[in-house]
């Protein structure tokens, strides 16, 4: 329950790479990684949202160091952080009573000079290239290179169209990830038929 007595419900989940923690984002823009075993929160990663998470996910593989958390919502943002918080002596200690709150690596979000800055997120991919994939509520995908925060392409229309022709519904952002890492391949399966 929020300061405010507003109920914040889960809107998205997934787990980690091990798939020992659930990581949950919230209807009033929290996100936390519980032990689904007996329902502790082991983190709280902290954020600026002010509305809620519809996507979160992990990459990279079996927790390593270079896996990452992402959440993205309705504030038109990617937030990222490292996937698993920090296990040094001072948080091993303290583990029993206080749950670790681990900051927000980057924030990555359309410059404001552009006029479609705050339209809402809706979903999210991810792919090991290091690009995330975000949908949008007006239909556009955007591809983000997660090193560097920038925006690699804002895709609308042609490609769906091409790839999604038998009615079946709109593509996931992995799907599109997807389709640009193996554009060659489609490219030359459609130019066939």
């Amino acid at each position: 329950v929020a300061e405010d007595g507003v109920q914040e419900e889960p809107s998205s989940a997934c787990f980690d790479q091990l798939g020992r923690r659930l990581i949950i984002g919230w209807s009033l823009g929290s996100v936390q990684s519980y032990n689904f075993n007996n329902g502790r929160m082991t983190c709280v990663y902290q954020n600026d949202a002010t509305t809620g998470i519809v996507s979160v996910l992990c990459s990279g593989e079996d927790g390593k160091a270079d896996s990452r958390l992402f959440a993205c919502g309705l504030e038109s943002c990617v937030w990222m952080w490292p996937a698993s918080p920090p296990d040094d002596a001072q948080t091993a200690t303290l583990k029993a009573t206080i749950t670790p709150v681990v900051k927000c690596e980057r924030r990555i979000q359309l410059p404001i000079w552009r006029v479609d800055w705050r339209v809402e997120f809706l979903s999210m991919g991810w792919h090991w290239s290091g690009l995330v994939a975000t949908g949008r509520r007006d239909g556009h995908v955007l591809l983000w290179n997660i090193n560097t925060g920038s925006l690699r392409k804002d895709l609308i229309g042609g490609i769906f169209a091409r790839i999604d022709e038998d009615g079946s519904g709109s593509l996931s952002p992995e799907e599109v990830v997807s389709y640009l890492v193996n554009k060659e391949k489609y490219l030359e399966r459609d130019a066939i038929a």
